[in-house]
């Protein structure tokens, strides 16, 4: 996809700080699916592709479940939440793996990581995982402690009850991985040292 951003009009277009995915290029195509690769003609659902620059497979046939079939063409799933806006744009809304239940909700790990971050101004990752049999939110924050209580505060004002983390903890720095990216599955075994 290709995007020009526009000083006047691109801020205002852009979800969550990120900026839109644009159209798609000349010779590509996508879709938009639910859980069932059913094709959505409105909302936000998983991005796929087909076209010239798309492969059909992968080497050995492997993942498989990233292709389907639609109206006689071939589309990869990207794993990546997009919606379409006024202005034809694709919008990203985050990622499959990144979207968890709490209490029967959906939420995008993203969006919240997002609110927090406006309120505090300090880098965060916000992680789902089990409690008391219960999947529950923990927001990892970088740099020092804050005051819980007034950081829930602040949240309640901006996020349904649910969105809340129930846990925060505070690090120095995010641990990365060999890419350079914030190591998520070594911060989800600090909930468990």
């Amino acid at each position: 996809t290709s995007y020009t951003w526009e000083e006047s009009r691109s801020e205002k277009e852009s979800v969550n700080n990120i900026v839109p995915l644009g159209k798609p290029f000349e010779n590509m195509a996508f879709i938009l699916v639910d859980e069932q690769n059913e094709h959505l003609h409105a909302g936000t659902g998983e991005l796929c592709f087909t076209g010239q620059q798309v492969i059909t497979h992968y080497l050995g046939q492997q993942n498989e479940n990233c292709f389907f079939e639609y109206k006689g063409e071939r589309y990869y799933k990207t794993g990546d939440l997009a919606a379409v806006n006024e202005k034809g744009n694709l919008i990203f809304y985050g990622r499959n793996d990144s979207q968890v239940k709490i209490n029967g909700f959906r939420v995008e790990l993203a969006e919240l990581e997002n609110a927090i971050f406006k309120i505090t101004g300090r880098n965060v990752v916000v992680i789902a995982d089990k409690e008391n049999n219960l999947e529950v939110l923990f927001a990892f924050i970088e740099n020092k402690k804050m005051d819980e209580t007034l950081l829930r505060a602040d949240l309640s004002a901006y996020l349904p009850a649910y969105m809340i983390p129930s846990h925060y903890r505070f690090v120095n720095a995010f641990p990365k991985n060999i890419n350079g990216k914030i190591d998520r599955r070594q911060l989800k075994q600090y909930l468990h040292e």
